[in-house]
């Protein structure tokens, strides 16, 4: 049985609703702007949790991304999306209140795959065995130390999704969080 396919408002390229609404498919396809979103977990002591995307992805498999991430569907609220997402890859309960807003960036993933994409933060001190990935999206879920991850994103590029500036942006933010 085929699998229904998620609806995404569309957005003009100033992030304005446009009550359009498109498959992700025709989304993609198109060049059709519309909203993602992505978590980044961190714990007390500055480390920042990683996910290994699951080999069968269509974009980006086998590499290192963020810890949580994906499409906010047609109707649902940023912080609802992420709130599921997180459910959904890592097995986590939260509430929205628990995500500390971060910034808005534009992402161009490919020519048409245009993006709003809102990053947040969450502190989880539970440790590892507190995560319960959907192998279907997530090989495994890690924690980095930053300057480990700043070396990684130096020496292994290749293994990490892109946004580069991105990254070094979200580590110096944990880093002033937890300091």
């Amino acid at each position: 049985m085929k699998q229904k396919e998620d609806l995404l408002d569309i957005y003009d390229e100033n992030n304005e609703p446009t009550n359009q609404v498109a498959t992700r498919t025709e989304a993609h396809k198109k060049g059709l702007w519309h909203r993602t979103g992505h978590v980044w977990i961190y714990n007390n002591n500055g480390e920042i949790l990683l996910q290994q995307r699951a080999k069968e992805k269509k974009i980006y498999p086998n590499m290192w991304s963020t810890s949580v991430g994906g499409h906010i569907d047609a109707g649902e609220s940023i912080e609802t999306g992420l709130v599921s997402e997180v459910r959904e890859e890592v097995g986590l309960i939260i509430s929205t209140n628990d995500l500390i807003p971060f910034k808005m960036i534009e992402m161009l993933n490919t020519p048409t795959d245009k993006e709003f994409s809102y990053g947040y933060f969450l502190e989880n001190n539970q440790g590892i065995n507190s995560f319960k990935v959907d192998k279907s999206e997530v090989q495994k879920v890690k924690f980095f130390k930053p300057n480990e991850l700043r070396e990684k994103l130096k020496t292994n590029k290749n293994d990490f999704t892109t946004v580069e500036n991105y990254w070094e942006e979200v580590i110096q933010k944990i880093e002033e969080i937890t300091s």
